[in-house]
């Protein structure tokens, strides 16, 4: 990633919302799911 990860801003739900997204995605093919 070239940004830094940082807190979900409430200023910025689009920015939250992609971040939210990446980590369902990353834990579900971690789980295998």
């Amino acid at each position: 990633m070239k940004k830094t990860v940082r807190p979900a801003d409430p200023a910025d739900p689009a920015g939250a919302r992609r971040i939210l997204n990446c980590w369902t995605m990353m834990t579900q093919a971690w789980k295998g799911g």
